[in-house]
């Protein structure tokens, strides 16, 4: 079970940890260029610069484009510094403040997929699509009530997850408009206090398969997914979720 939890501090993916390992980073301290960004597997570590990491690395989670320089501001460095005078508030469950909103069947198919071939309702991740303003509404709700950082409403958003509700497709579609979403909120809010920068934390869950136990008692060595599956299925997420708050910048 991994949970991939990423900070976009002014556009820019800077840390990310799978299960406590620092995987990717990028954006020097202080601002600047984003360079030197590497990828680690068992300790090695490649550099790829500002390359596209679908193409020079298996295992990149970050993508960058190859054209486009990406600029980190130093906000960063105010990130470092918040945390190292005090504790940051990250917010809380997005699930149940969702349920308040007491939602039916046609809420969560909205427009869009009003016809669509399966039950949606439970879905929450698709509401930053057919939802905005709601998931817009939480998020500003727990920054007004003092919350530091926010999460993006993404977290079974892999296509692997997405599967259950035939939405495999729309998975990147989703983090996207997620990591606009959220970042449209902590720029309101770091607008209205300078002195209180906010942050969104880009998360992604467990999916619903296992690479390490087989669902089927009478062949304890099959799996219903492998490891390189499961790699492609995060790096897609992974780069909607920077796409977006890039895009958003």
């Amino acid at each position: 079970m991994v949970e991939l939890v990423f900070i976009f501090s002014s556009r820019i993916a800077t840390i990310l940890y799978v299960s406590g390992r620092l995987v990717a980073k990028g954006a020097k301290k202080g601002g600047g260029r984003l360079k030197n960004s590497h990828v680690t597997r068992n300790g090695q570590i490649v550099t790829i610069g500002n390359h596209n990491l679908n193409k020079t690395n298996k295992f990149g989670v970050v993508r960058v484009s190859e054209q486009k320089q990406v600029t980190a501001v130093n906000r960063v460095a105010a990130l470092r510094e918040q945390l190292a005078q005090r504790i940051l508030v990250l917010d809380g469950g997005m699930g149940t403040m969702i349920q308040g909103y007491r939602l039916q069947e046609a809420d969560y198919r909205g427009e869009r997929f009003a016809d669509w071939h399966s039950d949606l309702k439970g879905n929450n991740d698709l509401l930053v699509i057919t939802q905005p303003a709601i998931i817009a509404a939480i998020h500003d709700a727990y920054f007004e009530s003092g919350a530091d950082i926010i999460e993006t409403n993404t977290f079974n958003v892999t296509p692997i997850a997405m599967a259950d509700y035939d939405m495999a497709s729309l998975s990147a579609e989703i983090n996207l408009v997620a990591a606009r979403l959220a970042c449209a909120s902590a720029d309101k809010w770091t607008a209205q206090n300078p002195a209180k920068p906010r942050y969104v934390a880009g998360v992604l869950g467990p999916t619903n398969r296992t690479a390490s136990i087989s669902p089927d008692v009478n062949d304890p060595a099959y799996r219903n997914i492998s490891f390189d599956q499961l790699v492609d299925a995060y790096r897609e997420s992974t780069s909607a979720l920077v796409e977006g708050a890039s895009i958003s910048s």
